[in-house]
C-alpha cells in the first residue's frame, strides 16, 4: 500500500515566497512558521498534485537541487513529516 501525499486546502494556510524561503501562515489557528527553499517547493509541488514520496523526490530533483548530488528521501521524509505536523499536507493510502 502506497502513501500519497497532498496539500489541504489552501483556505487552511498562506505562503508567502521571497528569495526562495517563505513564510507559513496557519488560518485557523494564527501561527506563522518560516519554511527553508526546499519545505516551500515541496508545499507548492503538492499544491498542484497528489505524489508518492519517491515522486516527489523525482520531481524536485528536475527543478531544484540543493547541491550537485540532488535531494535525499530522508530529506523529503523529514519536510513531509513537519508540513503534516503543522497541518497542511495530508496522508492519503492507496
Amino acid at each position: 500500500m502506497a502513501i500519497l501525499w497532498s496539500a489541504v486546502s489552501s483556505d487552511l494556510f498562506q505562503l508567502e515566497e521571497w528569495d526562495g524561503e517563505g513564510v507559513l501562515y496557519l488560518t485557523e489557528s494564527g501561527d506563522t512558521h518560516l519554511l527553508n527553499p526546499i519545505a516551500v517547493h515541496v508545499l507548492l509541488t503538492l499544491n498542484d498534485r497528489i505524489l508518492e514520496l519517491n515522486e516527489l523526490v523525482e520531481q524536485l530533483n528536475k527543478s531544484f537541487h540543493s547541491n550537485s548530488e540532488g535531494i535525499s528521501t530522508d530529506t523529503i521524509s523529514k519536510i513531509l513529516a513537519e508540513l503534516f505536523y503543522l497541518g497542511v499536507i495530508s496522508k492519503l493510502e492507496s
